[in-house]
């Protein structure tokens, strides 16, 4: 009775834990949600757009960049970066705790994609499908060819493909105010399935991870 009990609990808390974040969750006050049970934490913006999108994650596990981890995993378009790497890192294996800080996230422009209306006043740069907000972001990506974006492109199938860095803080930010609004998929132009995302660890990271996975093998 008692792990019947406890096995019903556990059920309940994953279905509330999936459906709080299957709406938008504030990046700051992480407590405050869209569909929180609580009055106190509920996120009252209700302004905010936003749709669940499927991404095509890589992570590379390889020294040689040989073979890259893939799978899918639903977002939402307004979350931020961050909130992204922490549900890429969270599916990948909860266990690894690895800094979001510490690792980065690309996206990969092999993807034929279309733009947001924050990216339409680059149109007449090099290529108007590339989802980017600035014109200047843009003329960096493609005009700066030594960027590099893994800790080795050797053999890497992406290694002749435009790629950006994505930050929640960068030289592309909203200004709100007298702040900044911190950069979310939809402000990249990201708002449709099948955009591909690249999370890279450092050399450290990459030896833990492996270390970790070949224990638990």
């Amino acid at each position: 009775l008692i792990n019947q009990i406890d096995l019903l609990l556990s059920n309940l808390y994953s279905q509330l834990k999936f459906k709080i974040h299957s709406g938008p969750i504030d990046a700051i006050e992480q407590t405050i949600s869209y569909y929180s049970l609580n009055i106190d934490t509920i996120l009252h913006e209700h302004s905010i757009r936003f749709k669940t999108i499927q991404l095509i994650v890589h992570i590379d596990l390889n020294d040689n960049n040989s073979n890259d981890l893939l799978f899918n995993i639903a977002c939402l378009t307004c979350d931020t970066i961050s909130q992204v790497k922490q549900k890429i890192l969270h599916q990948f294996n909860s266990l690894h705790r690895i800094s979001i800080n510490e690792c980065k996230l690309y996206l990969l422009t092999k993807h034929s994609c279309s733009t947001s209306s924050s990216s339409s006043s680059s149109s007449s740069t090099a290529s108007s499908s590339v989802p980017l907000t600035r014109k200047s972001m843009l003329t960096k990506v493609f005009y700066n060819r030594t960027i590099n974006y893994s800790t080795a492109i050797i053999n890497d199938s992406y290694r002749d493909s435009h790629i950006l860095l994505l930050n929640d803080i960068d030289n592309t930010n909203e200004q709100v105010h007298n702040g900044k609004k911190l950069n979310t998929l939809q402000h990249y132009g990201i708002i449709t399935d099948g955009y591909e995302v690249k999370l890279v660890f450092s050399k450290k990271q990459i030896n833990d991870v492996n270390n970790s996975l070949n224990l638990s093998m």
